[in-house]
C-alpha cells in the first residue's frame, strides 16, 4: 500500500515478476502441406506476478485431467480467455481457470504446464 497526499491510501500491487504472453499455438506447414513445426501466434502480453496456490484452490481447479501447477496475477484484460495457452519463459501452459476480481482490476490464472516450446514465437 502506498499512501498519497489527501487520499486515504493507493493499492498499488507491483506486477514485477515478469511478461507472459498468451495465444495460441498452431501447425506451421511446407508447400506440400506436411507438418513443419509449430509457431505460437501471440494475442496479447501481460506482466504478473507469481502467487502461492491455496488450498482451496487446490480443491476448485484441480481435475482429473490437469492439475495446477502455477498461478499468477495480472491486470484484467477481457481478451483473455480459457480456451487461449499460455507462454512464459519458454514454456507452454494450459489455462485451466481464471478468476477476476471484485472491481474487475485483476486477473488471476490457473495454469498447468503442457511442455517445453521449442517452436517460433509470432511476433
Amino acid at each position: 500500500m502506498i499512501f498519497s497526499p489527501g487520499m486515504k491510501y493507493v493499492d498499488e500491487d507491483r506486477l514485477n515478476d515478469g511478461r507472459l504472453f498468451f495465444g495460441k499455438v498452431e501447425t506451421k506447414r511446407d508447400a506440400r502441406g506436411k507438418q513443419a513445426g509449430q509457431v505460437f501466434v501471440k494475442t496479447g502480453e501481460m506482466y504478473f506476478s507469481y502467487k502461492s496456490i491455496r488450498q482451496s484452490d487446490y480443491d476448485l481447479y484441480n481435475a482429473a485431467d490437469q492439475q495446477i501447477e502455477l498461478k499468477v496475477k495480472t491486470y484484467y484484460t477481457p481478451t483473455a480467455t480459457k480456451t487461449h495457452q499460455v507462454l512464459l519463459k519458454s514454456i507452454l501452459y494450459n489455462i485451466t481457470a481464471i478468476d477476476v476480481d471484485n472491481d474487475k482490476r485483476y486477473m488471476y490464472w490457473y495454469l498447468s504446464e503442457t511442455g517445453d516450446f521449442n517452436g517460433e514465437q509470432d511476433a
